[in-house]
């Protein structure tokens, strides 16, 4: 039941209040002019003092229990329409509490999904950033063997070059001193 239901209910609930009030307003109504009217015509008829005495007595008697009849069921009407408001409430304040019981249900149920679905992608990043990671170190590995390898290639060829650089130069050198002592022969025997 939404509140519109509930409100539209309680409009008919007022509205069958109103219409019961007003019966029993002419209900009360009719007893008085029932009880007026007899009181007339008793008091106008052609009978004795005696007998219109004990007419009126009766009258009374019959409007009094009229009147009490009538109050007993505008009595036990009214009783009946105050149960119906508050079993129909009492419903409705049930039926409410389900519902935002569930609704809060639902949230708590889509609050845990939601937890779950974050830890889950969580845990994916995490394995993809260890992935990486490990990725990023074989690669940093092999650079750095590869810069080893190259530093020591390079270092093989520089000695290589110095060694032939060394012999070259060594060789030049004699070659340069056989060539000072051959001078210094001729100026010698010159």
């Amino acid at each position: 039941m939404s509140i519109k239901d509930y409100f539209v209910a309680k409009q008919r609930e007022l509205d069958r209040k109103r219409k019961m009030d007003t019966a029993g307003k002419v209900g009360l109504g009719l007893a008085i002019g029932s009880l007026i009217g007899s009181a007339a015509g008793l008091l106008l008829a052609p009978k004795s003092g005696e007998e219109t005495r004990e007419d009126i007595r009766l009258a009374a008697e019959n409007a009094g229990d009229s009147i009490k009849n009538k109050s007993k069921e505008i009595s036990n009407e009214v009783s009946k329409t105050y149960k119906d408001t508050v079993n129909k409430l009492s419903k409705f304040s049930d039926e409410k509490l389900t519902d935002l019981k569930n609704i809060a249900d639902d949230v708590e149920d889509k609050a845990v999904e939601t937890k779950n679905k974050a830890e889950d992608k969580a845990k994916e990043l995490k394995d993809k950033a260890e992935d990486t990671a490990e990725n990023v170190k074989d690669k940093a590995k092999e650079t750095k063997d590869k810069a080893e390898d190259k530093v020591k290639e390079t270092k093989d060829k520089v000695e290589d070059k110095a060694k032939e650089t060394k012999k070259d130069a060594a060789e030049g050198v004699e070659k340069t001193a056989e060539k000072v002592a051959d001078k210094a022969r001729e100026v010698k025997n010159k």
